[in-house]
């Protein structure tokens, strides 16, 4: 599903990413990165943070504000992972 059809649909269950495919897609971009290839390590790590917070947040069943800080939140520690900022 694209970023278009996301943003569009009114079903909050179309709102989610695929969690399998995203999680697929981090594992990919570490491999690529760790043989050496032309990726930005600090996509997948970014990426899998955003998904994690995401799925806590519907688990705990937040408001949409406290989502969206939430998923910023394990955006941000993913990024600072990579680059090992405590």
């Amino acid at each position: 599903m694209s970023i278009k059809e996301q943003s569009t649909s009114s079903k909050e269950s179309s709102l989610r990413p695929r969690f399998w495919q995203h999680i697929l897609h981090t594992f990919v971009q570490i491999a690529l990165v760790g043989a050496g290839g032309p990726v930005g390590k600090e996509v997948a790590p970014r990426e899998f943070g955003a998904l994690s917070a995401g799925r806590v947040g519907h688990q705990f069943a937040l408001t949409l504000k406290d989502k969206h800080l939430l998923i910023v939140c394990g955006a941000s520690a993913g990024l600072a992972a990579v680059y090992q900022v405590p």
